[in-house]
């Protein structure tokens, strides 16, 4: 079982820096560990993954407001490329598919200690080892950390596309 896990995710490491790769700016921001950080520490973030409170309207607003003045000074000159983009919507759902798969099998691996030593006919169940224990949420760790990177990166995807279209809204506009 170990050994299959291990192989999967392998196989979604592998898939993901292949979905991931290409994708210019959004990536670049993804593998900037102080972005990351940042955007993690956000109450919206903790929102999206589910753990913490839920934040007010007001947090929310100082926390996109903070985001948006981070990520738009990081740009530099502010010009956003096509090329920079994923423009490929097909590209966006599968990322999207991929997360939501990752974050699936990451809480169905969660329940396995659970599953196995509980027996279903009222008797005793399996007696785990905390090897077993851990090499399992070891797995179910892998996928979460998968999951989030593509999460992070359709976020950051999504910041990006907004500095693009809306820099090409100003640069049409001060051509008139």
């Amino acid at each position: 079982a170990q050994a299959a896990l291990a192989a999967l995710a392998t196989a979604c490491r592998v898939a993901h820096g292949r979905m991931s790769g290409g994708a210019g700016r959004a990536a670049r921001w993804l593998a900037d560990d102080d972005i990351v950080r940042f955007l993690q520490a956000l109450p919206n973030w903790s929102a999206a993954i589910g753990t913490g409170n839920k934040p007010t309207h007001q947090e929310l607003t100082q926390a996109y407001e903070r985001e948006a003045e981070i990520l738009g000074s990081s740009l530099g000159d502010g010009a956003v490329t096509k090329r920079e983009i994923i423009a490929d919507v097909n590209a966006l759902a599968d990322i999207a598919l991929l997360c939501e798969s990752m974050d699936w099998l990451s809480a169905n691996i969660k329940t396995i200690p659970t599953i196995l030593s509980t027996s279903s006919t009222g008797g005793s169940g399996l007696k785990l080892t905390d090897k077993f224990c851990s090499d399992i949420a070891a797995a179910a760790s892998i996928f979460d950390e998968i999951s989030h990177k593509c999460l992070l990166l359709l976020h950051l995807e999504l910041r990006i596309q907004c500095f693009h279209y809306l820099g090409q809204e100003e640069r049409e506009g001060s051509t008139e």
